[in-house]
């Protein structure tokens, strides 16, 4: 990752004076030749999209928004679903009910004890639709509340186009969701460091709590043809075709891609996170609460980031990239802390915009800085 980190700047603002500021500067890629990007590989997918893990830029999509069947890609949700309302090692109980569901199952019997957390790794390694029916059960009560839950943590994260009727993604003809549905709900389920464990681990065994083993095996064949790969999820059913949600870790980044009823899901897949990695490069210009710049206002007033600003850019835009400042107009007194005074672009020669850091005031200046030298010395003037 790209580390620049932008200089205290002073931008002097008289009282009761609407200005709009504006101050770039260069940020240097000299890292990065200036070639042009690669061409993105062909893809035969009905659907899909690349995104960075920890930025959650786009970085390609073919109909990303298309409300497509995702089949057992449903899993993701179900699982980080159930990490956020249970502790994994709570135990859970198998009813007939859920004992009872075929197709992909990991074999559960009536009146067997798992923790949760061996559950979770039946339905994520093994794909055991079984298992989702066991865990919904025992988070919810019910799986039919559960997945009303589902829809409801779905939106939240910005799964706009999901509309779920069961666990495990078994077809119905309203269960559905799109690509970009399953990139957002992956992502956020990537930073859960339970479910990223799980979703990368190629084979394992688990127990019930009564010691009966089952081995399990991964579905997902790129983990063991790229050790990069680190996840995530399989799916196949005749109405959805062969579909994955797939990441990659390497050179400190983490992609993502999302592939729905593709010829060769393993090849676009990893071709597509391939080009994720390959082509673009994450820049870190701030954290959350660093101070961006010192505004001269009673008498100083700081302002800091409102977040990460982390962003994805190709590199061969590295050396076009720069940095602009606006800052609010009418800016009025008194500012309370925490109040938007502007915001940091980074944006390229053509204009495009490619992150954007908010700009917040913190608590005056007067009880940090004394007086004029003070200021200076943090600008390492004096």
């Amino acid at each position: 990752m790209n580390k620049i980190r932008n200089k205290h700047l002073g931008l002097f603002i008289r009282k009761n004076v609407c200005w709009s500021v504006v101050f770039c500067v260069l940020i240097i890629g000299s890292c990065f030749p200036g070639k042009a990007m690669a061409a993105v590989p062909t893809i035969g997918a009905k659907a899909g999209i690349v995104i960075d893990i920890d930025s959650g830029a786009v970085l390609w999509e073919k109909n990303p928004d298309q409300a497509l069947c995702p089949a057992s890609t449903t899993k993701i949700l179900t699982a980080i679903l159930a990490l956020d309302m249970m502790e994994p090692g709570s135990v859970c109980y198998v009813s007939p009910e859920a004992a009872a569901i075929g197709e992909s199952s990991i074999y559960l019997q009536p009146g067997e004890q798992f923790y949760l957390d061996q559950l979770l790794t039946g339905a994520l390694v093994k794909s055991g639709n079984d298992a989702c029916f066991a865990i919904a059960e025992n988070v919810a009560g019910s799986e039919p509340l559960f997945v009303h839950w589902m829809n409801w943590k779905g939106e939240l994260l910005g799964a706009t186009k999901a509309t779920l009727y069961n666990t495990n993604g078994l077809p119905h003809e309203n269960h559905m969701m799109s690509a970009r549905d399953l990139a957002m709900i992956g992502r956020y389920a990537m930073h859960n460091q339970d479910f990223a464990e799980k979703v990368k681990t190629k084979s394992t065994v688990i127990q019930d709590i009564g010691g009966s083993e089952r081995y399990l095996k991964n579905t997902n064949k790129l983990l063991w043809e790229d050790e990069h790969v680190i996840g995530v999820k399989t799916g196949t059913t005749d109405a959805a075709g062969p579909c994955l949600v797939s990441a990659m870790e390497k050179d400190g980044r983490r992609v993502l891609a999302v592939v729905l009823n593709s010829p060769d899901r393993f090849w676009e897949s990893h071709a597509l996170l391939n080009y994720g990695i390959d082509e673009f490069t994450n820049i870190s210009l701030c954290e959350a609460g660093d101070i961006m710049t010192y505004l001269p206002i009673d008498p100083w007033l700081v302002g800091i980031a409102a977040g990460d600003g982390v962003f994805t850019v190709p590199k061969y835009k590295l050396k076009t990239l720069e940095t602009e400042w606006v800052f609010a107009e009418p800016m009025e007194l008194p500012i309370a802390s925490g109040e938007p005074v502007g915001y940091l672009l980074v944006k390229d020669d053509k204009g495009k915009v490619w992150g954007r850091v908010d700009i917040l005031s913190q608590d005056n200046m007067n009880e940090k800085i004394k007086g004029i030298w003070g200021f200076l010395a943090k600008l390492n003037i004096v």
